[in-house]
């Protein structure tokens, strides 16, 4: 049909050539990648060590061998360990064992596939107009380029790309600290206020700005930059409300300008959380409806929410959550939703992440 349009290479004609498929520092997504339509690109996604005890002998979990590069994680090329490793070594220090080098990826999984979807939300039709990911699900045990694992277990990545994705966004760019709000939508969003806030360690407020703006809509817009502290691991939250006060959108980040510095996230101290749970039985499955607070005085990181049934103690999956890998600063609060087909089950959630106490919630 020779009226219609034939593309037939991904990598011709106003595209990004494919790549990259590893963890590149966090603001080559603002600089270097966000042009044209992006064909594929990805990520290492390590899983939760659980995940990775279901799918290796014990014996090759740690230290990593052979058995990791057979489940795609490769000395080399597409699938490279020393991208993901190097990563996680830079910003969280070197990984101890199994649960630390678990631990610290999902930090790396979070904020990596994040940084690929505010890249381009960044450069929004000017000049990046699109970003497909490399992939959403491999099909089997692997650790690298999924947002679920086989079992279907989220993993960190996941939140990080609905967090980047949703339709009414605030962001901060690199390296600049900009923040930026993002409307997807086809209305303009008047009168809303972008406010972001920087925190020290112990969750002390440091500096504070805001704007009110209107965001035209399907489009990108400047609020204002943060003067980022020049020496140490930062917090930073971000909000955007419309003109009556309601919440639209909400970011967490963790920062320094030397990436390096982000390894005083290690002398965080434990944050102990509190919550309700509540739970509805239908024939359909179950809804489970929590709200979790952080009483104490430490920011909690990367908070991580399992769905469990509480009589053997096994995961509930498919499970799916309205957020998890969120963060709380002290006094805050969080309202949640986990939704499974799975009948008949008994729940509890269990409680953990990059410095939470592990808990229970029956």
């Amino acid at each position: 049909d020779g009226t219609r349009y034939y593309q037939p290479n991904s990598r011709l004609v106003n595209l990004r050539n494919s790549g990259p498929w590893s963890n590149l520092p966090l603001d080559k997504y603002f600089q270097e990648l966000n042009q044209g339509f992006s064909t594929e690109m990805g990520a290492s996604s390590i899983p939760s060590a659980e995940v990775m005890r279901s799918m290796m002998p014990e014996a090759d979990l740690w230290p990593t061998d052979d058995v990791w590069a057979y489940h795609d994680l490769h000395s080399k090329g597409s699938g490279d360990r020393g991208s993901i490793f190097g990563r996680i070594s830079k910003r969280y220090g070197e990984a101890q064992n199994l649960e630390d080098l678990c631990r610290k990826a999902q930090m790396v999984n979070y904020e990596t596939y994040r940084a690929i979807y505010e890249g381009f939300n960044s450069k929004l039709w000017k000049s990046c107009s699109g970003v497909l990911v490399w992939m959403s699900h491999p099909s089997w045990p692997s650790v690298v380029w999924q947002f679920y694992t086989w079992d279907y277990e989220p993993n960190a990545s996941l939140f990080g790309a609905k967090k980047a994705a949703e339709p009414v966004h605030i962001q901060m760019n690199l390296p600049d600290c900009g923040v930026a709000v993002i409307n997807h939508r086809a209305a303009p969003l008047t009168d809303v206020t972008a406010t972001a806030s920087i925190y020290d360690l112990s969750g002390h407020q440091l500096q504070s700005r805001h704007s009110t703006l209107t965001a035209g809509p399907n489009a990108a817009t400047d609020a204002f930059t943060l003067d980022w502290p020049a020496d140490g691991a930062c917090l930073a939250q971000l909000e955007l409300r419309d003109k009556k006060g309601r919440l639209l959108s909400d970011n967490f980040y963790w920062h320094a300008r030397d990436e390096q510095q982000l390894q005083q996230l290690n002398q965080l101290p434990k944050a102990a959380l509190t919550g309700k749970l509540r739970a509805k039985h239908s024939a359909g499955g179950l809804v489970v409806e929590a709200r979790l607070s952080n009483p104490g005085s430490t920011p909690a990181l990367a908070i991580k929410l399992t769905l469990r049934d509480s009589k053997t103690g096994r995961r509930i999956l498919p499970a799916y959550y309205s957020d998890n890998y969120f963060s709380l600063l002290p006094g805050q609060s969080r309202d949640l939703r986990i939704e499974s087909t799975v009948a008949g089950q008994a729940p509890q959630v269990d409680l953990d992440g990059w410095n939470i106490t592990p808990s229970t919630l029956r």
